[in-house]
């Protein structure tokens, strides 16, 4: 039996004859009242096709007006209509590749895909007016209605769902998965959305990607950003080289740059602050104009609206930081009620059973240093601490006003701390020292010795009660040297 490969069809209209090619010599032709005439020569028959050699027919169309250019295939109405030496063409739908002259290897599925190519070559427009506008841009995919509509000359473009890509034009090297995606851009080159309405109204922006649903939906000429997550970095415009991954992360930004977050909500209400590091469920959530922040771990610097460069380490770490600037918080909790407070530097409040105990509880402070918790039973360290003592940083001199007899009143003491203030459990190894009161009994009205700022948790600054000794030593020392000379009297009297 012969076999027939057919490589384009022909439909014939009302009165008209339709002939088929074949590679050899001879020709089949099919006229208006059915007749099957093959070869040179008019023979009648029956409605039954034979060739008695091996076969290829180089040409199938099917439609009225539908293109016959050898090695393509046209099925719809005007189907490469204008066609002339362009090859390897498949249209298929009405007035697909409608406009198209020489361009070759081109596929169009749909009603009027690729309607105004002409020249170019290796598209594939899947979708009704996908592609419509196209007139030279090579190398370009769009699967669904209007994708990359108003394209004319941009190449190596990929749009897949309803307008996506819809407004591009000369923009080359975009991907656009889902409906709207990169809706908007004009001539912005190199982005990537994957997401209902990603990057819906980019315009000129480069080298964005976006992975989620309205994920960097409203950037219009923003540039190097990174979105992944359902609204992330939805509200941006005009930020460049943010990157977000979570849902809603870095939601509100508009023009913020340089920022980086990771998590659910993370600096999610961030609107112009820059060179922000968020990485934890809504880390830095309240965010809105401060910058140089680092916060790493859950809600940590949840509160913060316009404070700058601080550091948050840890699960709520500076919780409730708003506009305080340059705090340090290291742990879980670390700094916790620092609200308006700067320059603190806060480590580890948490104690062995995860209660919250710092040594000192910080809000409205500034300028301090807390380390550990009121649980701590053994410091340990290296060498002694060594501290400033510079007559230069020092001003106001005046003479220490106590000496011995502030001294024979102390009242030294053992000691063991306890689990906590209300539980008789010792803490810790027996100690010395001195009790915090009977201190501040001797000092009065204004303590150097005993700190009173947290009253109930006095404190004891045991190096100011060295230049006490010092004094007390020195009278003793005069009263000494007194009865010694008062003795050598008595001696060479």
């Amino acid at each position: 039996m012969s076999t027939i490969k057919v490589n384009n069809i022909v439909t014939p209209n009302n009165g008209e004859s339709v002939s088929i090619t074949t590679g050899g010599a001879q020709r089949v032709t099919v006229d208006s009242t059915g007749r099957v005439l093959v070869g040179t020569t008019s023979a009648s028959g029956s409605n039954k096709l034979q060739i008695n050699s091996d076969a290829t027919i180089n040409s199938l169309t099917v439609g009225r007006g539908a293109g016959n250019v050898s090695t393509n295939t046209a099925v719809g109405n005007n189907a490469l209509y204008s066609n002339t030496t362009g090859l390897n063409n498949v249209a298929s739908g009405s007035h697909a590749l409608y406009s198209n002259t020489t361009g070759s290897n081109n596929t169009a599925n749909g009603y009027q895909a690729l309607y105004s190519n002409t020249t170019s070559g290796s598209n594939t427009a899947s979708g009704m007016l996908a592609l419509y506008t196209n007139t030279t841009g090579q190398k370009n995919l769009a699967s669904g209605y209007a994708a990359l509509y108003k394209n004319t000359t941009g190449s190596e473009n990929t749009a897949c769902g309803k307008q996506a890509l819809y407004e591009n034009t000369t923009a080359s090297h975009n991907t656009a998965v889902g409906h709207e995606a990169l809706r908007l851009n004009t001539t912005g080159a190199e982005n990537t959305a994957t997401g209902y309405q990603a990057l819906r109204a980019n315009t000129t922006g480069v080298k964005n990607t976006a992975t989620g649903f309205k994920a960097l939906l409203t950037n219009t000429t923003g540039i190097h950003n990174s979105a992944h997550g359902r609204l992330a970095l939805g509200l941006n415009t005009t930020g460049s080289s943010n990157v977000a991954n979570g849902y809603a992360s870095l939601y509100t930004n508009t023009t913020g740059t340089n920022n980086a977050a990771t998590g659910l909500g993370a600096l999610q209400n961030n609107t112009t602050g820059s060179n922000n590091v968020a990485n934890g469920w809504h880390s830095l959530y309240t965010n809105s104009t401060g910058v140089n922040h680092v916060a790493i771990g859950r809600e940590a610097m949840a509160l913060n609206t316009t404070g700058n460069s601080s550091v948050g380490v840890g699960p709520y770490a500076l919780y409730y930081n708003t506009t305080g600037n340059n705090n340090t918080a290291f742990g879980a909790q670390a700094l916790f009620n620092v609200s308006t407070g700067s320059g603190n530097i806060g480590i580890g409040p948490l104690n062995s059973s995860g209660s919250y105990a710092p040594v000192f509880d910080a809000t409205t402070h500034s300028n301090r240093y807390i380390a550990g918790h009121a649980s701590i039973s053994h410091a340990y360290v290296k060498v002694s601490w060594t501290v400033t003592s510079d007559e230069r940083d020092k001003m106001n001199f005046a003479p220490v006003p106590h000496g011995l007899d502030f001294v024979n009143q102390l009242k030294p003491t053992a000691y063991q701390f306890k689990v906590d203030r209300d539980t008789e459990t010792p803490n810790g190894d027996v100690r010395y020292g001195f009790k915090a009161q009977d201190i501040l009994a001797l000092e009065g009205d204004n303590p150097v010795i005993i700190d009173t700022e947290d009253a109930d948790h006095l404190k004891y600054k045991g190096e100011h009660l060295v230049p006490v000794l010092v004094n007390a030593v020195q009278e003793l020392t005069a009263m000494v040297k007194e009865l010694q000379n008062e003795v050598a009297a008595l001696k060479s009297a």
